[in-house]
């Protein structure tokens, strides 16, 4: 039932693109309101608890109505899972923006590259004006970071955990995005610990993915760097897929990054996540069958 799931759900995504109707997440920072409302009447003031409550919450109500849908009624599992998987699914339109970052190159138009590449979160402001080598490669970590974070990484822990481990994911970008920041009792210290639980959240999807680029793309350069990245202490998991992405592309970093080539990447990159998506349902769908 969790393939059957997985197929509906990735199948309405391609349908709705960046309208899902099922993203919906005023109600996190309003329960994150009455929450830090109800906490400071016992004087405690801190994201994290209200983080922890949250989650414990929705994870223990996800959990339970999953268990009796499964138990009780196959159908509306599936109707629930597709809405979990729906509602995890990342925030966006990645594809559009890519596209638009493709044609401001080609027309030699920095500004509107720069406004493709912020859409995305790349910080354009520590690169330098037509500087197109540096805009290139940081935009291709991040359209690759990107794709992952809002589909891959969700998909990783749905197949783990069901629709909790969805969730679970999501409800942690949601929360360092939209609530710390706003959060009247936050601080750096809190933002970076929120950073570093997601990371080690992804580190398990990044190190997969990776080494399923080596199967998807080409094996031994990808397969190769991902071992370097896998020794390294000191790397961060966008850097790791960066690299896993790399070898698997064949890029040469000897060359220029020409609108060409740039183009080539980007248009390689989408081709490969689109053939990674499938080896993985089908990965998915023999473990479930055995």
């Amino acid at each position: 039932m969790l393939l059957l799931s997985l197929l509906i759900a990735i199948m309405l995504k391609q349908l709705w693109k960046s309208s899902n109707p099922l993203q919906y997440d005023a109600w996190l920072t309003n329960l994150d309101a009455q929450l830090s409302h109800w906490l400071h009447k016992i004087d405690i003031n801190d994201t994290i608890i209200n983080f922890s409550i949250v989650i414990s919450l929705v994870s223990i109500a996800t959990f339970a109505i999953s268990s009796t849908l499964h138990q009780y009624n196959h159908f509306l599992y599936i109707v629930f899972a597709c809405a979990v998987l729906l509602y995890s699914f990342g925030r966006g339109e990645l594809t559009r923006h890519i596209t638009d970052f493709i044609v401001a190159e080609a027309k030699g138009d920095w500004q509107q590259a720069c406004l493709a590449a912020q859409a995305i979160q790349v910080p354009t402001v520590t690169i330098k004006t037509n500087h197109w080598g540096a805009l290139n490669k940081n935009f291709l970590s991040q359209a690759n970071y990107q794709g992952f974070e809002r589909f891959f990484a969700v998909v990783f822990w749905f197949a783990l955990f069901g629709p909790v481990g969805a969730i679970c994911y999501r409800l942690c970008h949601l929360w360092l995005k939209q609530v710390v920041p706003h959060a009247t009792h936050t601080n750096t210290k809190t933002h970076r610990e929120f950073i570093r639980l997601i990371a080690i959240i992804e580190w398990p999807a990044v190190r997969v993915l990776g080494l399923t680029y080596a199967v998807t793309g080409n094996f031994t350069g990808c397969f190769s760097a991902w071992k370097k990245s896998a020794s390294k202490k000191n790397i961060t998991n966008q850097e790791a897929l960066l690299q896993s992405l790399e070898g698997a592309l064949t890029v040469d970093h000897a060359a220029p990054k020409t609108q060409e080539i740039t183009r080539r990447e980007l248009e390689a990159l989408q081709q490969l996540q689109t053939r990674t998506l499938w080896f993985w349902v089908g990965c998915i769908a023999i473990v479930f069958i055995l």
